[in-house]
């Protein structure tokens, strides 16, 4: 019961990888990305209205335990088998019967030592909340191996179809529980229920059936890369869970509602654009990982693509944190303005590591990604601890400055494996500077006139009249500015604009 082969006939490598079949897959992503995460923006913004920022900030401390773990269980597992140049159909059965076993073992872990993590933080609900969120670890490896076939094969439209989905369902569920005063639980169960209803599809589409292999020779040869990256992974989850770690013990669940309310928002255009490019990235250089100079183009052009989408949100969030928070999530969130107004910066900075960890990652050289994530962690560490009493603005400058300091190592770990200069890295990134220079002028020039405009008490003439300008002046100087790096993708909306006939 194999279904559909992942990757071309069984032992053979997957399909050919070009230009036009990793921009394929970046389009389809970014399209389920955008949705999803316009939904989840959407959802979220009911939610928070609903909801305390205390109860935001329980779940985001179970998260950051049921995260951890999530890595352990996965153990790599997926990213091998995208990466194998050969795959077989044994292949998947080692992979599920490893992560199946991992899994049970972590529920059990979370189960019994849940009452030990509720005393530390003397909140007694963390016992009960740690052991239902666990029961997504018994879910887990039914959902990640024909998830996986499907993203080897490049079949990202059904993969993006299906969180879609799923985003849909669990907030769905969510609003209905936090309307019925179901407080944190809301935020549970609609996780569960998801993850339960998108194995419907996902079996549906690949039609394969679960079967436990143990095969040691394989088990060494894909865990070896497996608990590399999976070990990797940690530390990334840990370098972006640590602030929320220590806010969340030391300042308590409120606080850390609005710290991270802030950061998941400064997070969302980079996800959504340098997350839909690096999958399709990771799996075409691990391709060409043989071919400098294609290896090379890809990267570059994955930064400058995602600068010149990701840019302008930065600079929209730097002008418009205040209002936008006001306005959108109300006055108990007002807190959360400052920190995003600064996390906004180190939005810049995330384009940059995104893309620089898919090239690192392709090319086998984890050993780099986990000295950049362990220096990055030990800096983060002695920056909240130095500065945890002065307050969410000078914390949010500081995890600025560490943003800057991994952007930097991992950026510089790529351009090493193939071999840009630093030129080459800065021209990436020029078409998304000369059209965040037009857009912040035409802000800068508007700001006193739109002010004076609203009058007093009316943020939200001037949040939309901002907002509006800053759009329209970006979206001009991208059609009409002649950057010779982004004419094809320029040329590739005119096209869609012409063919639905809004121009």
């Amino acid at each position: 019961g194999s279904g559909r082969p992942a990757g071309g006939a069984e032992g053979t490598p997957g399909p050919g990888l070009g230009r036009g079949s990793i921009g394929r897959g970046a389009v389809w992503i970014a399209a389920g990305r955008f949705s999803e995460r316009i939904l989840e923006f959407g959802f979220g913004v009911v939610l928070a209205r609903l909801l305390a920022p205390a109860d935001f900030g329980l779940f985001v401390t179970v998260q950051i335990y049921t995260g951890i773990a999530g890595f352990v269980a996965g153990g790599g597992m997926n990213p091998a088998l995208i990466q194998s140049r050969h795959i077989t159909e044994s292949d998947y059965r080692v992979g599920f019967s490893l992560q199946l076993a991992a899994c049970t073992l972590i529920f059990l872990a979370f189960y019994f030592t849940a009452p030990r993590i509720a005393s530390w933080y003397s909140q007694p609900l963390y016992t009960d909340l740690l052991r239902v969120v666990a029961l997504n670890f018994l879910i887990r490896p039914f959902l990640a191996i024909p998830t996986t076939r499907l993203q080897r094969a490049m079949r990202f439209g059904e993969t993006a179809a299906i969180s879609t989905g799923g985003v849909v369902v669990s907030s769905a569920m969510a609003i209905v529980m936090a309307r019925q005063g179901f407080g944190v639980w809301s935020l549970v169960a609609g996780g569960i229920l998801s993850s339960l209803l998108s194995l419907i599809p996902l079996y549906w589409l690949t039609r394969w059936r679960p079967g436990i292999r143990i095969d040691r020779e394989r088990i060494r040869s894909l865990g070896g890369y497996g608990a590399r990256e999976a070990f990797n992974n940690i530390l990334e989850h840990i370098r972006s869970q640590l602030a929320n770690f220590l806010i969340g013990q030391r300042l308590g669940p409120a606080v850390l509602g609005l710290w991270n309310k802030a950061d998941s928002l400064n997070g969302i255009p980079v996800q959504l654009v340098g997350g839909a490019l690096y999958q399709p990235l990771f799996r075409g250089l691990a391709a060409v990982r043989d071919e400098p100079g294609k290896a090379r183009y890809l990267y570059l052009k994955a930064l400058t693509v995602s600068a010149v989408y990701t840019f302008p949100f930065y600079l929209g969030l730097y002008w418009l944190a205040e209002p936008f928070i006001g306005l959108v999530y109300g006055a108990a969130w007002i807190p959360a303005a400052e920190p995003l107004r600064i996390f906004s910066l180190a939005g810049f900075l995330m384009t940059v590591g995104f893309q620089s960890r898919a090239v690192l990652a392709a090319h086998n050289r984890l050993d780099t990604i986990r000295r950049a994530q362990m220096e990055t962690i030990v800096l983060l560490v002695l920056v909240m601890l130095a500065f945890m009493d002065c307050g969410l603005r000078t914390l949010a400058w500081g995890y600025v400055g560490v943003s800057l300091y991994q952007a930097v190592r991992l950026s510089g770990g790529a351009a090493k494996v193939l071999n840009c200069g630093p030129g080459e890295l800065l021209a990436a990134f020029i078409p998304a500077g000369v059209l965040c220079l037009v857009m912040g002028l035409c802000l800068w020039g508007a700001d006193r006139g739109f002010r004076e405009f609203a009058g007093d008490g009316s943020e939200r003439v001037y949040f939309l009249g901002m907002m509006g300008l800053g759009g329209l002046s970006y979206m001009l100087g991208f059609f009409w500015v002649p950057l010779k790096a982004i004419e094809p993708e320029a040329e590739r909306w005119r096209k869609f604009l012409r063919r639905w006939r809004f121009v």
